[in-house]
């Protein structure tokens, strides 16, 4: 009698597991990203005096707000003419500095009416925002990086409150979902985070601003792995948490019909992802032991808006260049097959360690109508050094009520 016994595979070099365990490291960092851009969106929207509208979408004002944004400390839609009459004294344009007009020529017939203004000490220090993000691109891993194919979506919301000229304070929830793909065999992560989230933006000076922000939350994951020697399937779940904050500061330049805003940013995130085992073929499922993704980034930018008047409303054309320097510690997973996993870690994937250069360019604006509905869309792209690429859109509606 013969008795042969085959050492079983390196699970390490399975581009099927590789793919997954890196799936799930880069979903949290993607968690990360929704939930900063959301928020950074609303601390630039307090810049200016802070006073902050409540908004959904990119903005949602009631109708008493509405009606307020008009004097010279507001961050509101009004434009050149309210109800056919010139700007008054001390009133403003929309992203555009407060200024005084002493003497405002007739406004050419063609612009719209909208909203009238209201006096500062009316207004509500209180605000209630939403946003959202959806994203989705490819991101390169050894052999399989073309088909590394994710889609992450984050909805932000929060209430932020003006204590005073210099300082708006805020708090809010964040939920995110991520569905991701690898390869053409039905290896998949689905991934769902839940986070909780303080912030600040302060105004030391006139055109000056620092934000900053400070999130935890809970990451659960949901995967299925096509089992390269056998073509069946394995699934799991594992849970997690996350810690990312950012601080920003920056200028803000301000011209009649236009302004531009350099600024920085540091962001770091930590992503912390349970042990758990597969349920599958015993000879084929895996446990992976517990893993840590740390990342940190060095973020320059710049953004412009400025307003163009038409018959039916006014057009807000938006850009943003930025450039970004992350800085990721290489991570580990350690993998044993699950009957032998009372021995330890077997194997270990090593993600590589990141010191990318990735830029973003964002186009965008917003459109309001006389009614005082406003539309708003941004895209923005980004490729980094990799190659590696992801795209976003974000879209909001505005409607007074």
């Amino acid at each position: 009698m013969t008795i042969t016994v085959g050492a079983r595979v390196d699970a390490a070099q399975d581009a099927e597991v590789a793919g997954l365990a890196t799936a799930q490291a880069s979903a949290a960092q993607r968690f990360t990203t929704a939930q900063v851009t959301n928020f950074t969106q609303r601390l630039e929207s307090l810049h200016g005096s802070g006073w902050g509208q409540s908004s959904f979408g990119l903005t949602l004002a009631t109708d008493d707000t509405r009606k307020m944004a008009r004097n010279s400390n507001g961050n509101g839609v009004a434009d050149k003419v309210i109800n056919g009459n010139p700007l008054s004294s001390g009133m403003r344009t929309v992203g555009l500095k407060a200024r005084r007009v002493a003497q405002a020529e007739p406004a050419a017939s063609d612009l719209p009416d909208l909203p009238g203004a209201a006096a500062e000490q009316a207004r509500s220090p209180w605000a209630f925002w939403v946003n959202g993000t959806i994203s989705y691109g490819r991101e390169r891993h050894r052999d399989a990086d073309e088909r590394y194919r994710f889609t992450t979506n984050g909805i932000s919301a929060g209430v932020d409150y003006r204590v005073n000229g210099w300082i708006t304070v805020g708090t809010g929830l964040g939920v995110s979902s991520d569905r991701s793909r690898v390869g053409n065999n039905g290896t998949r992560s689905n991934a769902d985070s839940t986070v909780a989230v303080a912030y600040a933006s302060m105004r030391p000076m006139q055109g000056v601003f620092v934000d900053a922000l400070l999130g935890y939350g809970v990451l659960s994951f949901d995967s299925q792995r096509y089992i390269t020697a056998t073509g069946g399937m394995a699934t799991g779940s594992r849970d997690g948490t996350q810690l990312f904050g950012s601080i920003a500061t920056g200028l803000e330049f301000y011209r009649t019909d236009w302004m531009w805003s350099p600024y920085a940013r540091l962001e770091f995130s930590q992503a912390k992802l349970d042990a758990y085992t597969e349920d599958g073929p015993a000879a084929h499922a895996l446990k992976y032991f517990d893993q840590t993704a740390r990342s940190h980034k060095a973020v320059l930018g710049a953004r412009a808006e400025g307003k163009v008047a038409v018959r039916w409303g006014h057009i807000m054309p938006q850009v943003r260049v930025e450039y970004a320097r992350s800085f990721d510690e290489q991570n580990e997973a350690g993998l044993a097959y699950a009957d032998l996993a009372d021995q330890g870690p077997a194997y270990t994937l090593r993600g590589r360690a990141m010191d990318t250069g990735r830029w973003t360019v964002g186009l965008g604006g917003r459109l309001l109508l006389r009614s005082g509905v406003e539309l708003g869309a941004e895209y923005t792209t980004n490729i980094d050094q990799s190659n590696a690429y992801i795209g976003s859109l974000r879209l909001g509606v505005r409607v007074p009520f």
